[in-house]
């Protein structure tokens, strides 16, 4: 079995790495929902917000209505989820002095909203301006209700438009914008395809199920191990009268630290033995900025040449084959030493009326 596990890792780190990086949004879990997806449609639509890209994607979509925007300076006024005559919530309305636009937009979900509710809405919002778009935004084509007064389309057909016209708008300074439309329009693709991206790493792990959840099960198993072993030394420093009478608290982070705390002369000192694939790792630190600086001050030259680690004193480290009696006198020498080390630091502190 052993060397099954080595073959499947191998395999694992020979496998192409050429994969299609993961959206922003994607990462959120954001793309799910439709308020969010507005959210943003509602931002890059307005042309005064600060994007940079103008009346880009807000003429992508009058484009799709059959509308050409032209290069008229116009108020644009943006409103997300406006109440309808009904009490229903419309999605998107676009209101301008040359036409109104009212959006229903579409993720994951069936048509099952009062369109002709929503067509009232907007048509009276409208005041008679022309021409009025009543949309329905989806992800695929879906079928619209008949003399509803509304259109379809789709995301696709949306970014078609404004990939069209990105050169027009994109400038040194929209960079960043640009990227997260760009990111936004391909999730929305992938999303509209229906049908899950496998790549290699999914392909691999589909290949490999049984082998792979055998070494997830046996490596569970020795994982157990390790954190048995931390329960078994923090019983044997309790029992072995090594441990200074100045010891605050000892105890067990995460099933794999075996921590043990201490209070000197005011300052939060701790001592941290991990346990890991690695081996064993013994730290010293202060918990806070004021014990951290009283210990770097501490003069002696046991601290001077250690190794340290995210502002951690690297005191000892063991091999997983090492005797825990070894590991136990090391870690006790250690702890007594600095309770030692802070009576003689305060001892050599003499105040004014010592020294007189």
């Amino acid at each position: 079995m052993k060397n099954d596990y080595l073959s499947l890792l191998l395999q694992y780190q020979t496998r192409p790495r050429l994969e299609q990086p993961i959206s922003i949004f994607e990462i959120s879990g954001y793309p799910h929902y439709e308020n969010v997806c507005s959210n943003i449609l509602a931002f890059y639509l307005d042309p005064q917000r600060e994007h940079g890209l103008g009346n880009l994607v807000l003429g992508a979509l009058l484009k799709c209505c059959g509308y050409e925007l032209g290069k008229q300076n116009e108020v644009v006024e943006i409103r997300r989820e406006f109440s309808t005559h009904g009490g229903g919530r419309l999605d998107l309305l676009i209101v301008t002095d040359n036409y109104v636009v009212g959006i229903e937009n579409k993720i994951f979900h069936h048509l099952n909203n009062d369109l002709s509710d929503y067509r009232k809405t907007i048509d009276f919002v409208s005041k008679g301006k022309s021409p009025v778009y009543r949309l329905v935004l989806s992800l695929v084509p879906i079928k619209i209700p008949e003399n509803s007064g509304f259109n379809g389309i789709t995301y696709d057909e949306l970014w078609h438009e404004v990939r069209a016209n990105f050169g027009f708008y994109v400038s040194a300074n929209s960079g960043k914008w640009v990227a997260y439309l760009t990111d936004f329009m391909e999730t929305t693709e992938s999303l509209a395809g229906g049908k899950m991206e496998l790549t290699s790493t999914d392909e691999f792990f589909i290949k490999h199920e049984e082998s792979v959840s055998k070494l997830i099960q046996d490596r569970a198993v020795f994982l157990g191990k390790l954190k048995g072993q931390i329960e078994k030394l923090k019983e044997m420093i309790s029992e072995s009268g090594k441990l200074p009478t100045e010891l605050l608290k000892q105890w067990v982070y995460d099933r794999s630290c075996l921590v043990h705390d201490y209070c000197l002369s005011g300052h939060k000192i701790a001592f941290d033995l991990y346990i890991s694939p690695k081996g064993w790792e013994l730290l010293l630190f202060g918990r806070d900025q004021w014990s951290t600086q009283y210990l770097n001050k501490l003069e002696s030259s046991r601290l001077e040449n250690l190794a340290t680690k995210e502002g951690r004193f690297i005191l000892k480290c063991w091999s997983l084959q090492s005797e825990l009696t070894e590991i136990m006198d090391a870690t006790c020498e250690w702890m007594n030493w600095i309770v030692k080390a802070d009576a003689e630091s305060q001892q050599s502190v003499v105040t004014p009326s010592q020294a007189k």
